[in-house]
């Protein structure tokens, strides 16, 4: 009896096959992703520790999207907190707590889904967030309005 279908049959005892070709494809994919995901975090840690950076106040007349590419559920609250923080950016360790402030916020949310939804908004905020991403929502995205700002006037 063989454990994989490409085994040879004429194989001696004690020589275990090699995998088959799907399966060594699907294990270096996974680990390849794997690898670029730990790459991107990390480098955006080292690229936030590094910066210099200049806290922007959120002005008054500021308006949260509440929870970006998330419903906004009982925990918008939670949500708008947060982009006050990321509106304003700061250090690697300031965005850290900030993004775990969010998932306790939105854990300790009435429901039991937001169990669920806390460490998934938590990693969504962790990889996109990050603030070399030309998004709308990135860590400090306060500051490049606020430049734009200074140069029209």
């Amino acid at each position: 009896m063989h454990l994989f279908p490409n085994a040879d049959a004429s194989s001696g005892a004690g020589e275990s096959p090699a995998f088959p070709a799907p399966v060594a494809d699907k294990k270096m994919k996974r680990l390849s992703i794997a690898l670029i995901f730990f790459a991107l975090l990390s480098s955006n840690l080292i690229a936030q520790r590094s910066e210099n950076i200049i806290t922007t106040e959120v002005p008054t007349d500021y308006k949260s999207d509440g929870c970006s590419l998330f419903p906004d559920c009982n925990y918008r609250d939670c949500c708008v907190e947060h982009d006050k923080d990321y509106y304003s950016g700061g250090s690697g360790k300031e965005r850290w707590r900030s993004d775990k402030r969010l998932y306790k916020c939105v854990k300790s949310s009435k429901g039991w889904q937001n169990e669920i939804i806390a460490p998934v908004m938590w990693l969504g905020v962790r990889v996109f967030g990050v603030s070399f991403l030309p998004t709308p929502f990135r860590w400090g995205f306060g500051r490049t309005k606020a430049k734009k700002l200074k140069k029209t006037s």
